[in-house]
Formats: structure tokens, sequence, C-alpha cells
């Protein structure tokens, strides 16, 4: 294992464009190493998954990977290469991302910023991109932070690059890759227009990297027209519908909650959205939740959106279940899979939490896994008894779709064992079996490792990842699920 990868390194020689990168070495075939041992002694569900999961076999898929690790001499698709051996889990717990700067990281950024990826783009070719029709072209942020030449630019993880022409962040320089984009035959027709899908390569403000995102082109712009394309005039509609979603997402970062909604559609239905269940917000949804339950607790339906919420925390959903409650419900409990690395995870994130009855939860954990290695924890199942049942809403309709994962799915194994609540929409993602994520630093690369280090006490005999929770009403995409919830819960349909 002797060939090193070159942080941010360009992998392009083409026309019109000259790429250049200095080196920090890291050997992408040790992190490979790193990454599958850890996962070998440390995730709950290689066990369950080994030797064969979902037709595919481990020791050969992975061999496959060895034999190619060397080879990667770029951090930024080291990673890349590492989440797709990941993928044979099939387990969204199990990520990867930058590691974050805290509070004066000016060191670690500088380094970041030194070893960026350098692509020359001359002015013939942005006169040559201009005339495309496709995704190549010339762009700018909708907040104009940010301006770029989309190019041509293969490699094996990209098509296009976005080259950074001017910025008004003082971290980006003319030249720096803003983006990557991978050619793919995806598509979708929304309102009779047709919409290119992208996966994509970003790198943030502060050089770190958001490895799944998806761009879709649509002839004027990129990601719903954040990105605008120069030279192309948008029809009325879509600029009305640019200029709402930047007016919005400027508003909502003012506000702190854009994730939250409540409105009265029709006097005997009320909606409630919540889209995030992060433990950092657990309270605010509280307040929102308390400041509208006048309404709420007087009106006979109520649709619940979850769509899109990706999980958080159990604690964040604790003021939504007086509203579903009918009767005692039942929480099968996970035991923690005990490892000397598990342990040493659990002590980094007792570290770092306040709450007394979460502390208290983590340190019985620690104490049970001690000298325990290679067993799990004990499971416990944990049972709601409320005083009361509240007389409104009478019903509820909770809206899911593929978003909901993890905590959201959770919450909606509570929702289910309530008389008063209906699932509506499209089956949930499918991450709940594998829980509580912890964080390794990777040896050399600036990145960190999330993996779950609990397994539900549902399996092996009631699964839900890679299967979701279906609806009990399914919806189309084509439909308001808003109004045809509201009609069902009112008997209209």
């Amino acid at each position: 294992m002797a060939s090193v990868i070159r942080l941010f390194s360009a992998l392009c020689s083409c026309l019109f464009i000259s790429c250049a990168a200095p080196a920090q070495t890291c050997n992408c075939g040790s992190e490979f190493s790193f990454l599958r041992t850890y996962i070998e002694k440390n995730y709950p569900g290689y066990t369950d998954k080994t030797p064969e999961y979902k037709g595919i076999n481990y020791k050969q898929f992975t061999t496959e990977y060895e034999a190619k690790a060397d080879s990667e001499k770029n951090a930024t698709y080291c990673m890349m290469f590492m989440k797709e051996w990941l993928k044979y889990f099939k387990d969204n717990h199990i990520q990867m991302a930058s590691n974050p700067l805290m509070g004066d990281d000016s060191e670690i950024l500088r380094d970041r910023i030194k070893n960026a990826e350098i692509v020359t783009v001359t002015p013939e070719l942005i006169k040559e991109i201009k005339k495309s029709k496709g995704v190549e072209g010339v762009y700018y942020e909708y907040d104009s932070v940010y301006k770029v030449a989309v190019i041509k630019s293969p490699n094996s993880w990209r098509t296009y690059a976005a080259v950074v022409i001017e910025s008004r962040n003082n971290n980006w320089k003319p030249g720096m890759v803003k983006f990557e984009l991978k050619e793919k035959t995806d598509s979708s027709n929304v309102g009779n227009k047709w919409y290119i899908h992208y996966p994509c390569i970003f790198h943030m403000g502060n050089l770190g990297i958001y490895p799944n995102k998806m761009m879709s082109f649509s002839g004027f712009g990129l990601d719903g027209g954040i990105w605008k394309k120069e030279g192309l005039k948008e029809s009325a509609a879509e600029q009305k519908t640019r200029n709402k979603r930047t007016s919005d997402r400027k508003s909502n970062q003012k506000k702190g909650w854009d994730f939250l909604e409540f409105n009265k559609p029709d006097p005997q239905c009320a909606y409630l959205r919540v889209s995030n269940f992060d433990g950092k917000v657990a309270e605010v949804i509280d307040s929102f939740v308390k400041t509208n339950d006048s309404v709420m607790s007087r009106t006979p339906y109520l649709v619940l959106d979850l769509r899109g919420n990706g999980g958080g925390s159990d604690r964040s959903y604790q003021s939504l279940l007086p509203y579903i409650y009918t009767q005692p419900i039942v929480t099968i409990g996970a035991g923690a899979y005990a490892t000397r690395d598990n342990i040493d995870a659990d002590k980094a994130v007792l570290a770092t939490v306040e709450q007394t009855d979460i502390k208290r939860w983590i340190e019985r954990e620690i104490a049970e896994m001690e000298g325990n290695y290679g067993r799990y924890t004990s499971i416990t199942n944990d049972t709601l008894r409320m005083d009361s049942v509240k007389r409104y809403p009478e019903k509820i309709a909770i809206l899911i779709d593929d978003k909901c994962a993890s905590t959201t799915e959770q919450f909606l194994l509570a929702a289910q064992q309530s008389s008063k609540v209906i699932l509506m929409g499209q089956p949930t993602d499918g991450t709940l079996d594998y829980s509580n994520k912890r964080r390794k630093k990777f040896p050399c690369l600036p990145y960190t490792l999330e993996y779950p280090i609990t397994r539900s006490g549902r399996l092996p005999e009631h699964p839900i990842d890679n299967i979701g929770i279906k609806p009990n009403v399914l919806l189309k995409d084509d439909t308001d699920w808003v109004k045809e919830a509201a009609k069902y819960l009112e008997g209209k349909k």
C-alpha cells in the first residue's frame, strides 16, 4: 500500500483546463483497512449481515474494494470510495462526514484551502459553455455569493465540475471546485417540465464535504433555482417560485424554525408540520405545540405532516404523544453491543451531555458493557401510560414518505398503537433496527465515521430496515396530500 492520496487533488486534464494541487499524504488503503476492521469489531449489524446479505457475499465484495483502495489518490474520492463500500450493510445510520470546524480552527481551514483542487478555466472555455443548452454554463447562487462555471471535467466520480469564477466568501478563490456532478439517466416531470437529477459532491463554505446531495437541472438553473444559469430567462412562474424559495429560506434562517408549520385549513381540521426531530430543537417543538394546543385540542381532526423528517432524538416528539395516545404505548428496547471502542465512544458522548436522565442512561449502558465484550446489554421494554385520553383531535392522519427515518419511524411505531391514528402517504425509509449513533475519527483523513451501537429487540422477527413502515392509505405523488388527508378524516372520500 505504497500510494498516497492528495487532499482535494486534481484528476483532470483537458482542453482549456489546467489543474494543480499540493500534496498532503494519507494512504487510502490504510484508511480503508481501518474502516473495515472498525466496522467488523463494533457494528452490531455485522454478524447479522455476514457472510452474505441481500444476495451479496461480504468477503468477495470487500476483497474487490481492497484491491482498488491503494489506487485512489484523492481524499474526497477516497471518502466516496469508502461510502460505496459501506453500502453493503444497507444501513443509513452508518455515515461519513467531514470533521467539523470547532471554534477557531483557522489552521484546519487554511490547510483545506491550501490543498483544494484548482482548475483554471480560460475565457475561451467560458465563451463555449455559454452556448450550451445543457447543464454546462455559467451560474450564480441565489444570494450572489458565488459565480461558477460548470464544465465537463470527467473522472470516475464526476462528469462536470463547477469551478468558482467569483466569490464573496474569502475562503473561496477563483479556480476552486464548488461542486461536482455525475451524469446519470434519472429525470422526472413536474408541472410539465423535465428535471434531470445529478448525484452531487458539494464543497461547503468551510470546504467541508456534503457527499450525498442531489442537484436537479431544469434548463434555467440547478437545485430548484438556487443556482441560476446566466443568459437564460425564466418564465414568470419559475421566477415566482425561485423568489419565494429565496425569500422563505432567508426568512426561515432568521426565525430558526422553518421545520414547523401550523394552520387550520377548515373549521374541522388543523394542520401541523414537523419536519425535524433533532434533539437540539426539542424545546422549540415543545413550545410550538404548546402555543397551538388550544386550537388542536378543540378541533376534531388533525393532519400531522412528518414528510421529510429524517429523525433525531426521541426527546423531540414527546410533546406530540398526548395527542395520539389512546392506550398504553409499548416501546421495544435495544441492546448495546459491548466492545472497548463502543465504550470509549459512549464516554465521549457522555462528556458532552447535559441532561441528567440521558447521562444516567449512558452511564448504566457503559457499566453493563464493561467486562461483557462481544455481548449485548440487557433489553428493557418501556410502557407509557397517561392519566387521560384527549377528546380532540378525534382522528389524526399522519403523512409519511420515504424521507421519514430513524426517530421518526420510532414515533410511528408508537402512533400505530393508537386507535386515533391512520398513516397516509408512502412507505418510510427503513432505518431503525440499529441505532444510537456514535463517532470515530479516521487516523489520517479529515473525516469522521458515524455508526450505530445498539440492536433492536424487534430483531430478527420484526425488521424495519430496508422495508420501512407502510401507510394504511397510499397516496400518489401527483395529488395534494394535505387535502386528501383532510377529506379522508372528514369522511368526504
